[in-house]
């Protein structure tokens, strides 16, 4: 829905992270599903990017918020700062997405994640379904996603 407090018209959950409803300096948390760092147009990254740095993202394992909210999906925790006046963006590399080969599939991953792997929670791995190919989090202390 596009409109004043989702302009750029991104997926529902996304346009509610508006960084620039906050202080500059503030720090804000963001749980989000992994697209808004998968997403293979970097459009929404962008606009985040032009108002706040990305400190740092932990990529949660599948299935981590399913007793709380019903869903299996790749959660991704986004720490953002609203970028002071006058200063230059951070340089931190999150706006593309490469193509990885997960379990002998190609799937996407941000670059982030990618040159930070510490920064995933378990073992990143492949779901297929019937028209593609999806990363999933593997918790370290299991074989299987977190049910």
């Amino acid at each position: 829905m596009i409109g004043p407090h989702n302009p750029g018209n991104h997926s529902q959950p996304l346009h509610y992270q508006e960084p620039a409803a906050y202080p500059s300096r503030c720090l804000v948390a963001v749980l989000t599903s992994r697209y808004t760092m998968d997403a293979r147009n970097p459009a929404a990254r962008r606009e985040i990017a032009a108002l706040a740095d990305l400190v740092g993202a932990v990529r949660l394992p599948t299935g981590s918020h399913q007793q709380a909210a019903g869903t299996r999906v790749v959660m991704d925790l986004l720490i953002l700062r609203r970028h002071e006046p006058g200063r230059d963006p951070d340089a931190t590399q999150w706006e593309r997405v490469p193509l990885l080969t997960l379990d002998g599939r190609q799937v996407p991953v941000n670059e982030y994640f990618a040159v930070n792997p510490d920064a995933v929670l378990g073992r990143l791995g492949t779901v297929r379904t019937t028209l593609t190919n999806w990363s999933s989090i593997r918790s370290p202390a299991r074989t299987s996603p977190v049910t």
